[in-house]
């Protein structure tokens, strides 16, 4: 199950609701929950206050508004870059340097990637450093996380690339830190494994919104860019038992799901075909249901809860989302599949 938190009651009991895209994904069981938080749409490269123009490279900020999340263990910075060369030549990253500085302006920390000083340099772990002229790409940001006690008021990245000349360019964000106005609970009950985040690493995070097949699905933000996924496990930590290869053979499979606070349903899938596991390999079915939400949630809840703040039950069940349009619940109940 998947539940994401985005930033764009009576009680019933009569809704039931579970996972597709349809229904298993490549790791085969879990459960989305997408915490939606209100999210900006990105700069149309570097426009805005959050990004600086240079001589023929722009660079912005992936969303304008970077939030980030505090524990004991680091800051994380929800960000990343897009960059528009106009330089007129295929250009290439050489370096990134971030550097944080605290409320009176003071630098606090100093950290670079550069494709110098090593047989085998740090730059080399971004996948996307060479850009062709006119090209705009979107660039994930490597330095995710600071040190707890950091002081970060504000955090400046600057970027250098080679064509026939050096190219330079800075961007310098603030980053809020995000306080939720709704409370949420897990929506399942019984042990569970968060099987993936929205850390750096996660597939949740790792969107590109430059590449032409997130193009074609008329995205312009990352709506699971806080989103977990919830792996029910029975009580010796399976996920499963016996074949792999059957759906109900899933902890997760049928799982009763609930609404995770009250709120307003404002979308709604439930007739989008479960995924299928042939031969060892998932096999995505076809759909007649064009709607963007539907392609990439599969059956799914979206619930407003008010103050810019809605949950999205996300790869839900074929056939079992009895949730409707406007209806308002404490509990939404849910038969979810695992995906």
């Amino acid at each position: 199950m998947n539940l994401a938190r985005q930033h764009p009651g009576d009680v019933t009991q009569r809704r039931r609701m579970s996972r597709t895209t349809g229904g298993f994904l490549t790791a085969l069981a879990a459960i989305g929950l997408y915490l939606l938080v209100p999210s900006a749409k990105p700069p149309a490269a570097a426009q805005g206050p959050s990004a600086q123009k240079t001589r023929a490279v722009r660079v912005g900020v992936i969303p304008e508004r970077p939030f980030v999340e505090r524990d004991e263990k680091g800051q994380y910075l929800n960000c990343g870059f897009r960059v528009e060369n106009q330089t007129g030549e295929k250009i290439r990253l050489r370096r990134i340097e971030v550097s944080t500085f605290d409320a009176a302006n003071r630098i606090s920390s100093r950290r670079f990637l550069s494709e110098q000083g090593s047989l085998s340099p740090a730059l080399r772990t971004l996948p996307r450093r060479e850009i062709e002229s006119d090209a705009v790409v979107d660039i994930f940001n490597p330095f995710h996380t600071l040190d707890p006690v950091e002081p970060a008021a504000t955090v400046r990245f600057a970027f250098q690339f080679q064509g026939n000349q050096r190219y330079d360019a800075a961007v310098a964000i603030q980053p809020v830190l995000y306080r939720p106005k709704t409370k949420l609970v897990v929506p399942l009950r019984g042990p569970f494994l968060v099987y993936d985040g929205h850390d750096y690493y996660s597939h949740h995070r790792r969107i590109d919104l430059s590449s032409p097949a997130i193009k074609r699905l008329g995205l312009t933000f990352n709506p699971v860019r806080y989103a977990y996924d919830f792996s029910p496990v029975d009580e010796t930590r399976s996920l499963h038992q016996g074949d792999p290869g059957k759906p109900e053979n899933w902890i997760a499979y049928n799982a009763p799901l609930y609404a995770p606070a009250v709120g307003r349903v404002v979308s709604v899938a439930n007739d989008v075909p479960d995924n299928r596991i042939e031969s060892g390999r998932l096999v995505y079915p076809e759909s007649a249901n064009d709607d963007v939400k539907s392609r990439l949630f599969g059956n799914h809840v979206l619930i407003d809860h008010g103050a810019g703040e809605y949950s999205l039950l996300a790869h839900l069940k074929a056939k079992t989302v009895a949730a409707g349009l406007d209806d308002r619940s404490l509990a939404i109940c849910v038969e979810q599949r695992s995906g």
